[in-house]
């Protein structure tokens, strides 16, 4: 097999598994991937991602962090 073929071939197995930082809390079910359920909150307060919309778990992380959510602005480019 061809060397190039044995990098994409490692390469895309490497896609595959998730990366998880030490702030990640929360994996995302739709997406596959790790990050901070305050972020996945901002979200959906926001509706900053048209994919998160009618999300349960982002519903359930917009419970979790509603006190700290409540002290938090749209983005200015959100704003109307």
């Amino acid at each position: 097999m061809a060397e190039g073929a044995t990098q994409t071939r490692s390469e895309d197995v490497s896609l595959r598994i998730p990366v998880r930082d030490p702030e990640d809390d929360f994996f995302c079910l739709r997406y596959q991937v790790w990050y901070a359920s305050f972020d996945c909150a901002l979200r959906t307060k926001f509706q900053t991602c048209e994919g998160c919309a009618d999300c349960e778990q982002g519903r359930f992380n917009l419970k979790r962090h509603a006190a700290a959510l409540a002290r938090v602005q749209a983005p200015r480019w959100l704003r109307r």
